[in-house]
């Protein structure tokens, strides 16, 4: 694996492609002050083949983490779960639109591996990435967090849910809604 990168996983097929549908499907680690961050890299590059000019999914997901709350297993299990997630929504339809639209959604299950986190919420960022092919794409955080901490939230017809402060999101990120997408 590159220096650099967290995780990264098989190679293209003979369409150079990946399950995220571009050439490579993998993370980066990037130790920015007091803080870690690991990065889907593939999902945004643009597909092969494809009538529609776009940037692949439209998108690529981050996490944040304290550096010291994390050794090199705890790096390599969030970096798998993250290109796990990254398979996740290279396999939803327009998931970016949805956070974009939604301000956050609650995307996924966690295994007993990562109790007490038991869910995680996809939430719009500020950021973007720019110069690429088709324009820029958003980067999205996504969060882990305990069931505890979004118990009690109510649930309209529409799923949604009215969003609170989560503890563990670390940045203290707010959304006025989001749907329950697990």
């Amino acid at each position: 694996m590159p220096e650099g990168f967290a995780a990264e996983r098989e190679t293209a097929n003979v369409y150079n492609q990946t399950k995220w549908f571009g050439p490579h499907r993998r993370v980066l680690a990037v130790d920015a002050p007091e803080k870690l961050i690991l990065s889907t890299d593939g999902l945004s590059i643009p597909w092969a083949g494809i009538s529609e000019p776009e940037n692949g999914v439209e998108c690529e997901l981050f996490m944040e983490f304290d550096p010291a709350t994390l050794d090199s297993t705890g790096t390599a299990n969030w970096a798998n779960l993250l290109i796990n997630l990254g398979d996740l929504v290279a396999d939803g339809h327009r998931v970016a639109r949805d956070v974009e639209k939604h301000g956050a959604i609650l995307f996924c299950r966690l295994t007993e591996d990562y109790a007490p986190l038991t869910r995680i919420i996809l939430s719009c960022d500020p950021s973007r990435i720019d110069g690429l092919p088709f324009g820029s794409v958003p980067l999205i955080r996504a969060t882990p967090v305990a069931e505890d901490e979004i118990e009690g939230l109510t649930r309209t017809g529409e799923r949604r849910r009215r969003a609170k402060r989560w503890p563990s999101a670390g940045s203290g990120f707010r959304a006025d809604h989001f749907i329950d997408m697990s």
